[in-house]
């Protein structure tokens, strides 16, 4: 079986040098001469090169060992495939998980559809509110024929449309743990997605729900020109809101606290948000699910933290979550009749 190069593998000249890209992270040098330029050559092709007289070429060895050869023929990729070939993800492994967004607002409703523009078959979202012109105004997912409409159903309607994929639906409003655990019990979803905006304390209710199923939760919210990306909880890998919670508490001599947070309703609060805002916490989010389904940990950026992002100054904040102040996975409170 002859081998060539893979799609996505950049060769470029740098001086006397030859500068292979395709590896995550870095990328291999090797000395510019004629034997390398037609070996390169040689894989670049569609038939590739018997890799049987090739055993002591340092440079194929290289290519090999670092994974950057394929067998041929082998059918040609799909941008979004050559990138989960590059970042060493079978996405067929993990296209037909479970995925639960609750919220089909600006960030939940973006985030289900590039979860389904990327070929994920298994959603539900969960929402209760009907499309607004602010809708069609910050996002990409609705548009002015559905002004009126329930979100989900608009939002069903729009990936139906463009991927023929059937997401499921829920109309309901949601803010009791009884009614979430009725929808994660019945689901049985592999990730829950964060993207509503109840009472504060609704995270806790949530967070601990989801611990004791053992779900992994990852959170996506905006405020103003912040965007806060994560955290995401995996149960018995990371910590938890709890220690979040509490680790403020201790920060604010207990100034702040989830429990103790409640929205001062005024029927003139327009809540500032924009596009790029909502495009780019989706962005982050939807790779981080990816990741996170796929196991690979180490590259989720919300894995156990929490990125604030400002896009107006360029400034990052990373908050990491702590089991210090919080001794047990078991909720310190009884919330809701969890």
């Amino acid at each position: 079986m002859n081998l060539r190069l893979k799609s996505y593998v950049a060769i470029q000249r740098i001086k006397n040098s030859i500068s292979i890209s395709g590896c995550i992270g870095k990328d291999l040098l090797f000395e510019y001469n004629d034997d390398n330029i037609a070996l390169l050559n040689s894989l670049s092709t569609e038939a590739g090169i018997c890799p049987d007289k090739l055993i002591n070429c340092h440079l194929f060895q290289q290519l090999k060992e670092n994974a950057l050869l394929e067998e041929t023929p082998t059918k040609e990729l799909k941008r979004n495939e050559a990138y989960y070939q590059y970042a060493n993800i079978d996405f067929n492994k993990i296209r037909e998980k479970r995925i639960l967004v609750l919220g089909a607002g600006a960030a939940g409703g973006t985030i289900t559809y590039l979860l389904v523009q990327q070929g994920f078959t298994n959603i539900m979202c969960v929402d209760d509110d009907k499309v607004e012109v602010g809708d069609v105004e910050k996002t990409m997912v609705y548009n002015i024929s559905d002004i009126g409409k329930y979100k989900v159903v608009a939002l069903w309607q729009r990936v139906m449309s463009n991927f023929n994929i059937d997401i499921k639906q829920q109309r309901n409003r949601l803010s009791t743990a009884s009614q979430v655990r009725k929808i994660i019990k019945s689901y049985s979803p592999d990730i829950v997605v964060y993207a509503i905006d109840p009472a504060p304390s609704f995270k806790l209710v949530l967070n601990q729900l989801c611990i004791r199923l053992n779900v992994p939760i990852i959170h996506a919210s905006y405020s103003y020109e912040k965007i806060l990306c994560g955290p995401c909880v995996v149960p018995h890998q990371t910590a938890c809101m709890v220690g979040y919670n509490e680790y403020w508490r201790k920060r604010t001599n207990n100034t702040f606290d989830f429990y103790d947070i409640s929205k001062i309703s005024s029927s003139r609060l327009v809540h500032p948000s924009i596009s790029f805002n909502i495009n780019t916490l989706s962005s982050i989010v939807l790779k981080d699910i990816i990741f996170c389904l796929s196991g690979n940990f180490e590259i989720v950026s919300t894995f156990n933290r929490l990125l604030i992002i400002n896009l107006l100054t360029s400034d990052i904040s990373v908050n990491e979550l702590s089991c210090k102040f919080c001794s047990t996975c078991e909720a310190k409170r009884t919330i809701d009749g969890i």
